[in-house]
This record gives structure tokens, C-alpha cells and sequence, in this order.
């Protein structure tokens, strides 16, 4: 299983409070390298995918795997517990 990470260090999990370029958003799902849900969304090294709030619009983002170990361009805020 595949752990990514946040340029802080914390291990992303789903439910997290996050903030993209000023924007706030939830992680929502994290994909598994090979996995059918990596396959179905063109990501088969895995990844992770963010609710955020786009002018008042809910609209979901695909991460990819970073270059490096964690995703720069992406703030961990604080936890959260997932949606039902």
C-alpha cells in the first residue's frame, strides 16, 4: 500500500483539510497504484483526489504522485474525519 505525504510530513489520509493556491478542500480519496479506481481515473501510479471549493462551485482535483516524496503545492490545514 502506497502512503503519500504532505510537504509538512503528515501522511495524507481521507477527510483531511487542505488548502491548494488559496482554496480550501477535503481529501476524499486516495487511489492505490494498479488498483480498478487507478485505472478508471487515467492515474495508475495512484493518487489522491480533493474536494475543493472553487468560487462558491464544489469541484473535485486528481493529484498524481509528486516528482518528489510529498506534494508541495498542497497545505495540510488539519484532520478530519471522513464523509459518510
Amino acid at each position: 500500500m502506497r502512503v503519500f505525504h504532505y510537504i509538512s510530513g503528515e501522511e495524507v489520509k481521507i477527510g483531511d483539510y487542505v488548502r491548494e493556491v488559496g482554496r480550501d478542500g477535503r481529501v476524499s480519496r486516495i487511489i492505490q497504484p494498479g488498483s480498478k479506481d487507478a485505472l478508471d481515473n487515467g492515474c495508475l501510479e495512484g493518487g489522491m483526489i480533493t474536494s475543493m471549493d472553487m468560487n462558491g462551485t464544489i469541484g473535485n482535483s486528481l493529484w498524481e504522485p509528486p516528482d518528489g516524496d510529498c506534494w508541495e503545492d498542497l497545505e495540510f490545514i488539519r484532520r478530519g474525519l471522513p464523509e459518510a
